[in-house]
C-alpha cells in the first residue's frame, strides 16, 4: 500500500505562514521607492510600448527613489536601465513628457567622463504634475493611442519630435474632454464628447470612469 502524504497540522501550517510585517521590514530597511498603486496599475494594464513602463519606473527610481525631483543621466544609461532597444524611443518619451509639462530636460553642453564613456549626462527635472493622477492617466492614454496608430521607434521613418507632438496633442484633448464631464453626464453623452475630441473608445472609457470616481 502506497504511503499517504501526511497533512500538516494547524500549528505547522501557521508556522509556515509569511509574517507580512516582518517581510516588509526586511525590504524597507534596505531602502525603498514608493510608487502609487494607480500608476503601477495603469503602466501594466494599458497597452503601452513595451519598454515604456521600465523607462518610467527607472526615471521614478532615479528621482523620487532618492528623495529628489531631478537626476543626471546619459541617454545611453536611461536606455540601458529601461532595457530599450532603441535610444530614439527613450528620446521620444522624454520629449513627449516635456511637452505635456511633466518634466524638464536639459541636455549637457559637454561630455562628462565620470560615467566612463564620455557620454553626455543630461539633467531631467520632474514637475509637480507628475503627481497628478489625472494628468498621468491623460499622458498614458495619449501615449497608448499614438503607439496604437503605428508611432513606434522600430519604424525607419520614426520621428521623436512628431511622436511627442502627437502625444501632447492627445494629452490636451483628453484633459479638455474630462473638463466637459460632470456628475450628470450620461454614458451616451460622454461617448459623444469623446468622439468629438477624436479620441479612442478605450481612452474615452478611461477618462469617464476616472471622472465618475474622482472628478476632474
Amino acid at each position: 500500500m502506497a504511503n499517504r502524504r501526511r497533512v500538516p497540522t494547524r500549528k505547522e501550517r501557521k508556522a509556515l505562514q509569511i509574517d507580512k510585517n516582518e517581510l516588509f521590514k526586511r525590504f524597507l530597511q534596505n531602502g525603498y521607492t514608493c510608487v502609487p498603486n494607480f500608476v503601477m496599475d495603469k503602466l501594466f494594464v494599458l497597452e503601452l510600448p513595451t519598454d515604456f513602463p521600465r523607462f518610467f519606473l527607472t526615471l521614478w527610481r532615479q528621482t523620487i527613489g532618492y528623495g529628489s525631483d531631478s537626476t543626471t543621466l546619459s541617454m545611453r544609461a536611461l536606455q540601458e536601465f529601461a532595457r530599450s532597444r532603441n535610444r530614439t524611443a527613450v528620446s521620444a518619451y522624454i520629449k513627449a513628457m516635456e511637452l505635456c509639462g511633466l518634466l524638464a530636460y536639459e541636455p549637457s553642453p559637454s561630455p562628462s567622463n565620470d560615467n566612463g564613456g564620455g557620454q553626455k549626462r543630461s539633467t531631467i527635472k520632474l514637475f509637480d504634475d507628475i503627481g497628478d493622477p489625472l494628468k498621468i492617466l491623460a499622458f498614458l492614454c495619449a501615449l497608448r493611442d499614438v503607439h496604437a496608430k503605428g508611432g513606434v521607434a522600430s519604424r525607419s521613418d520614426f520621428d521623436p519630435k512628431q511622436f511627442a507632438i502627437a502625444v501632447s496633442d492627445r494629452f490636451a484633448r483628453f484633459l479638455r474632454m474630462c473638463r466637459s464631464y460632470d456628475s450628470d453626464t450620461s454614458d451616451e453623452r460622454a461617448c459623444e464628447i469623446g468622439l468629438q475630441a477624436k479620441l479612442s473608445m478605450e481612452t474615452i472609457r478611461e477618462a469617464f470612469e476616472y471622472v465618475k470616481v474622482y472628478g476632474a
